[in-house]
């Protein structure tokens, strides 16, 4: 029969095992389909991340171009000047210098281009149109030559007129010289090749227009370049790139040429590395009107995406893992239990065995013990005769023999009653409160803790724990705890006493030694009737001890290491006294 149990549970091992596998891919799938849309929300997060730092960039670069010409216009109506501050001039000289040099850029080009003084006055206007400016002036030593369809006040004229009698390279005023006159703005410059001068004039919408420009340059110079940029620029309403900084696409021009910028979007361009662009309209003080392109590196967003998928794969490497190694602790666990189940038939057969030996040792004990009591009697009354009908000497010595059997007789019967306590453990339980009931056991061994120079230090909470127990016998079971963890100790020590609540409505009775501590390979049999470390003893106390707390439903366990002193835990179950006294009046 035992042969087929075992059978059986060996047919089983590998079910629990299987079921844990199958749970742990179903875990593993679950686990994939939730990391792959956990992936998708980190792209879109990712994704919406760099679509408002990109839109932050441009607002950053639209504030600071507008702020820019807030001062350009402060300091040239001269209203609020002195409050700017330094910082205000430095921007202002900064921006005119710029657009000196841009503006006097294009005047070289427009000398340069074949035929200029052949150009009809249409021409040239298309030409001061596409160049944003009011107008164009081409000059002589003996005056003007050509000139575009605006009328040219005499002011301009005398301004420009170094320039053709020679005195004068070049001619720059934005300062309000032509005030209340169409022109608000004048650049003029020797050609370099040819024996003529060109004067570029503004008005109040082309000088609003390029300082709005060379205000966005500026302010892209400034705040909008930085880290992982790859470009930024700005275009028109026509779709011309009029300020940028960066690795601009070539075809970029001809892309936005068919793009109308209404709100913020974003796209990602597949070139040989992929880039992020983020367009959003940007309007200047109702100067200028168009939108700017932000060029974002994805380098940080493919790092992070593509460390996320190795972090899925490798959990999910890591889950298999677990389940194989689940259904292999389960294994191991099985087997445990099994070995758990056979250590426990075997102390089923150890119990009845020494069952038995009690049963024996009883038997034993009642056949010897009327022929000592016996004995102890005739020695006494051999003692009585010998002092009073012998000579001294001769008496003495007898006594001395007779001392000697009564001695080896009361042995003996301590030998008796150790055989009678292993095999008469049935307690006779009643109600008994656990501190006053370790309180008289300190009060017993606190005589001879003292005379060993040893304190017992006692820690019972709470106070109310009643426990059905035999107080007798568990008398004997703590005084031999205490009095080997007395013997323990060679010279000043401490014995502590505590107890604890344990789950399961137990609780522990702990009691620690700083004596000589306990070897790890006797731990498994110090309560097997027979282990002693004493000269003249059976070894049946802690066997005793044991039997006993079994006897009350409890356990008693040991720990220690050698020279680290000793802890006897002595579990037992409890009721609590206003709960018992509850349930009888119900």
């Amino acid at each position: 029969m035992e042969k087929l149990s075992e059978i059986k549970m060996h047919s089983q091992t590998w079910r629990q095992p299987l079921a844990a596998g199958l749970v742990c891919l179903v875990f593993v799938v679950l686990f994939f389909l939730l990391a792959m849309a956990g992936s998708q929300g980190v792209t879109r997060t990712l994704q919406a991340f760099l679509f408002t730092k990109g839109q932050n960039i441009i607002e950053n670069v639209e504030g600071a171009a507008s702020e820019k010409i807030r001062y350009l216009e402060a300091v040239t109506t001269l209203s609020s000047a002195p409050a700017l501050g330094i910082g205000a001039l430095e921007s202002f000289y900064e921006i005119h210098e710029l657009l000196s040099a841009s503006l006097i850029d294009i005047g070289r080009e427009i000398d340069v281009q074949p035929g200029i003084e052949q150009s009809s006055k249409e021409d040239l206007q298309k030409i001061a149109e596409t160049r944003h400016l009011a107008g164009i002036v081409l000059l002589n030593r003996h005056g003007i030559i050509k000139t575009s369809g605006l009328q040219i006040p005499r002011t301009v004229l005398s301004a420009l007129e170094p320039l053709s009698t020679g005195k004068r390279e070049l001619i720059i005023d934005f300062d309000g010289l032509f005030q209340n006159q169409k022109v608000t703005g004048l650049v003029g410059l020797r050609s370099q090749n040819y024996d003529r001068s060109i004067g570029l004039l503004l008005d109040n919408e082309t000088l609003g227009y390029w300082q709005s420009i060379i205000s966005l340059q500026a302010a892209i110079n400034e705040v909008g370049w930085r880290q992982g940029i790859r470009y930024l620029t700005v275009m028109d309403s026509t779709g011309n790139q009029v300020a940028g900084a960066g690795q601009i696409p070539d075809n970029l021009q001809s892309i936005m040429k068919r793009f109308e910028a209404v709100a913020p979007e974003w796209k990602i361009l597949s070139r040989p590395e992929r880039i992020f662009e983020v367009t959003a309209p940007i309007q200047l003080n109702g100067s200028f009107s168009g939108f700017a392109l932000a060029g974002i590196e994805m380098d940080g967003m493919d790092q992070i995406t593509s460390e996320h998928s190795k972090t899925i794969f490798l959990s999910m490497g890591l889950l298999i893992c677990l389940g194989v190694m689940a259904m292999v602790l389960l294994y191991i666990s099985q087997q445990r239990h099994l070995s758990y189940i056979r250590k426990v038939l075997q102390e089923l057969h150890r119990a009845e065995h020494f069952a038995a030996l009690g049963r024996m040792g009883a038997g034993v004990a009642h056949e010897i013990r009327n022929p000592l009591n016996a004995i102890g009697i005739a020695a006494q009354r051999m003692q009585r005769n010998r002092n009073r009908f012998s000579e001294p000497s001769a008496g003495q010595q007898d006594s001395h023999f007779i001392d000697v059997i009564r001695d080896e007789v009361r042995r003996l019967n301590l030998i008796v009653e150790d055989f009678l306590s292993f095999a008469k453990n049935r307690p006779m339980p009643r109600p008994v409160l656990l501190a006053d009931f370790l309180e008289d056991i300190i009060r017993l061994m606190s005589q001879e803790a003292n005379s060993k120079n040893i304190t017992i230090e006692s820690n019972c909470n709470p106070a109310d724990i009643e426990i059905e127990m035999d107080p007798d016998k568990m008398k004997q079971v703590m005084l031999n705890i205490f009095k080997n963890a007395i013997e323990s100790i060679r010279t000043k020590g401490k014995i502590t006493v505590s107890t604890m609540l344990l789950p399961e409505k137990k609780i522990g009775i702990r009691v620690q030694d700083t004596g000589a501590g306990v070897f790890p390979e006797v731990l498994e049999t110090i309560f097997e009737p027979g282990y002693t470390t004493k000269d003249k003893s059976l070894g049946l106390g802690l066997a005793i001890a044991h039997e006993i707390i079994r006897a009350h439903g409890g356990e008693i366990q040991v720990s220690g290491k050698p020279g680290a002193g000793a802890a006897f835990m002595v579990v037992l179950p409890f009721t609590h006294p206003q709960q018992k006294k509850t349930g009888h009046q119900s």
